[in-house]
């Protein structure tokens, strides 16, 4: 359709409104709420050369109404033997809510003050922008508010999960609590709250986490894992930098069915005077377990023999006994439970004797692992 309206005194004006059409049955093409304007300018009859501002505004009314619902001003677009486009005239897509507009256009010389000229009458807007949005959806359409979603085929018009996002943000920080996370392939159902799985030999290190740019715990590609430095891990090995201070029980062997009083590490070291009940006393003690005080209790049982009693059971567990002493007659026997009859398993007694086989008060060092 071709308006002829006066532009200026001497001005004619013929305009042609071309809406591009999308070809939305590609998927991957990505379409928004954007169209192209496209016209053609005459000045008495002959193509108009030159920069010229055009408006362009959404209307509720075909004349005279409200003020314009959106507004859109490009300048110095130029115009070549008449023709001129305007590549995307874009009002956003939360305008199209089924209500009807008119799109008004007003001209003017990019050199003049304000635009005084508009082309009448106002062009109603065609359903094309709404059909962008349609031929996506299944035929139930989408109601306002809802969110798209991709079902193989078209796109597909769901409401969206209310209070239940995906990640929740808090202030500067962000969480996802209502599942499980899966990275890689074949993490589709993750076994994990953080499940990674990384393919080995792609000679990149599926996991590292650093601190002030120093790297803390690493794990290779090779299946190794590192502790405490990026250094490369023996394949599927472990490699550890730095002290390790170890609260439980090793599994030398790798048997995961170890009972949990298993052997493995020291579990108690003491350094005391072992004798009767006044010069009995622990001078020095170490812990290894989870235990609280008191950790370690010595009691005197006669000259040279004494009893420990530890915070567990230690009945199925190493122990190794020896006296503090340049003299090489000196020597300790250490056994679980008391001389006095009472078996408890977490009681240790020790009897530090002379070359002679008597007892001899003094000190000793006992360890438990």
């Amino acid at each position: 359709m071709k308006i002829y309206v006066n532009y200026f005194k001497y001005y004619v004006i013929v305009f042609t409104l071309l809406v591009t059409s999308y070809n939305a049955n590609a998927v991957g093409d990505v379409v928004g709420s954007g169209f192209s304007y496209q016209g053609e300018l005459l000045h008495n009859g002959e193509p108009a050369n030159g920069e010229f501002s055009i408006q362009i505004a959404m209307m509720l009314t075909e004349t005279d109404g409200p003020p314009a619902v959106r507004a859109n001003t490009y300048p110095n677009v130029q115009v070549t033997n008449g023709l001129f486009s305007i590549a995307e005239v874009d009002f956003g897509d939360a305008i199209y809510d089924g209500t009807e507009y008119w799109l008004q256009i007003l001209v003017k010389k990019s050199s003049d003050p304000g635009f005084n000229h508009a082309l009448l009458p106002r062009q109603r807007l065609s359903a094309v922008p709404y059909a962008v949005q349609a031929e996506f959806l299944d035929p139930g359409g989408a109601s306002n508010g809802d969110i798209l979603q991709f079902d193989g085929s078209n796109w597909v018009g769901q409401s969206p999960v209310i209070n239940t996002p995906l990640w929740i943000q808090t202030s500067s920080n962000i969480s996802y609590e209502i599942g499980k996370v899966g990275i890689g392939s074949g993490t589709s159902n993750p076994l994990a709250t953080l499940h990674v799985n990384a393919q080995s030999g792609t000679g990149i290190d599926p996991f590292r986490v650093q601190k002030s740019g120093s790297t803390k715990l690493m794990v290779h590609d090779n299946g190794g894992v590192s502790i405490g430095t990026s250094g490369t891990a023996p394949d599927n090995g472990l490699i550890v930098n730095g002290d390790t201070s170890l609260k439980g029980d090793v599994a030398v062997s790798g048997d995961l069915k170890q009972p949990i009083n298993s052997n493995g590490t020291w579990k108690y070291m003491v350094y005391a005077t072992c004798g009767n009940s006044s010069s009995s006393e622990i001078h020095r003690s170490f812990n290894n377990t989870t235990a609280t005080a008191p950790v370690i209790v010595i009691s005197g049982i006669s000259a040279g023999t004494c009893t420990f009693s530890f915070p567990e059971n230690i009945h199925q567990r190493f122990f190794q006994a020896s006296a503090t002493s340049i003299n090489i007659s000196r020597g300790v026997t250490c056994w679980n439970g008391s001389i006095t009859g009472s078996l408890g398993q977490s009681k240790l007694s020790c009897k530090r004797y002379n070359g002679t086989g008597s007892g001899s008060n003094g000190r000793i060092m006992v360890m438990v692992f």
